[in-house]
């Protein structure tokens, strides 16, 4: 999948893993620098991949890396594809020679031992070399429910649940991108994050490709991420209520992506399937019974859909292209 010259030799027993997090940002700001240091107490380097920010947001990232010259690297990227910025950040971490990279968000906050109880919940797990992806417990703020994650019941069947008495959920269908801890040698094999996906869909597609490849994706209790909570329902984030009002264009976008992991990866997970089948019926039930402009969002789902099935049979995968970077430093 990717250039031998990003390949670094394997960890030795005994030695720590290099630890490298990639982090996008856009107009963030001095509100950043709590989440950088974070960030760079629990890893050996940080990538910081900027969109366009201006001002100040781009001034007092550019202060802080030159304050911390040897673990940082800032890549200015003209671009507003979320996918295109992750994975500008990813190869530049293994680059770096990372054995993992964590992908954060810029408004999460790890928990100060979040990566170190991500290693070693994987180093005590029955079978580690069938983990691709570390992912943190989700909380949506300090007195917020306990998460809930969508997991497998079967061939067909899926459960939303929380840990319950357990320390680790291995049957997890996705998770979220922010927080995600990747094994290097299996995204060399997966690929990295498709830049056709709209934002919304990047981290669910890259856990599906993930688990069709033969990794389990492994949810850890004592490893806390702070989260704030987004206006729709996304099957990796505990339960929340829906918008009442998505976007027709978003619509379009979400049933067409939809339709898309179906054909891709539904004979790996099709549990997904049952569970996207009723979803779908739900949200085009709230389209008829509560929402305005029905017509245009009706017809922004069912053009989604036509479109993926009238593109199902494309194998073109550009998103592991090197995406163009204004300058680096």
């Amino acid at each position: 999948m990717f250039h031998s010259a990003l390949r670094s030799p394997r960890t030795l027993p005994g030695n720590p893993p290099k630890v490298c997090a990639v982090l996008v940002t856009q107009e963030s700001g001095p509100s950043l620098l709590p989440v950088l240091e974070r960030l760079l107490q629990q890893t050996q380097h940080l990538v910081l991949v900027d969109r366009s920010s201006q001002g100040e947001g781009i001034s007092s990232l550019e202060q802080w890396v030159e304050e911390h010259p040897a673990q940082t690297h800032l890549i200015r990227q003209g671009t507003h594809n979320l996918a295109m910025a992750q994975n500008a950040g990813m190869r530049q971490a293994l680059r770096q020679g990372a054995d993992w990279v964590l992908v954060m968000n810029h408004n999460s906050l790890p928990a100060p031992d979040m990566v170190a109880e991500m290693l070693e919940s994987y180093q005590e797990y029955r079978a580690p070399s069938a983990v691709g992806i570390l992912a943190p417990s989700l909380h949506t703020s300090p007195s917020g429910p306990a998460p809930k994650y969508l997991r497998r019941w079967g061939s067909f069947g899926f459960r939303r649940t929380g840990f319950g008495s357990r320390a680790v959920l291995d049957d997890t269908m996705c998770v979220l991108a922010s927080g995600s801890l990747i094994r290097r040698d299996m995204l060399e094999r997966v690929g990295l994050m498709d830049e056709r996906m709209e934002s919304e869909e990047i981290g669910r597609d890259f856990c599906l490709r993930v688990i069709r490849c033969g990794y389990r994706i492994l949810v850890v209790r004592s490893a806390v991420l702070q989260h704030p909570l987004t206006e729709r329902r996304n099957a990796a984030m505990p339960r929340q209520r829906s918008a009442t009002n998505r976007a027709a264009e978003r619509r379009y976008h979400l049933y067409r992506n939809r339709l898309q992991h179906w054909r891709q990866h539904g004979w790996a997970v099709p549990s997904l399937i049952v569970f996207d089948v009723l979803a779908m019926a739900a949200d085009l039930g709230h389209i008829l019974l509560r929402e305005t402009d029905k017509r245009r969002k009706l017809a922004a789902a069912i053009t989604g859909m036509r479109h993926a099935r009238q593109g199902s049979q494309r194998t073109a995968r550009p998103f592991l292209a090197a995406a163009p970077a204004l300058s680096t430093r």
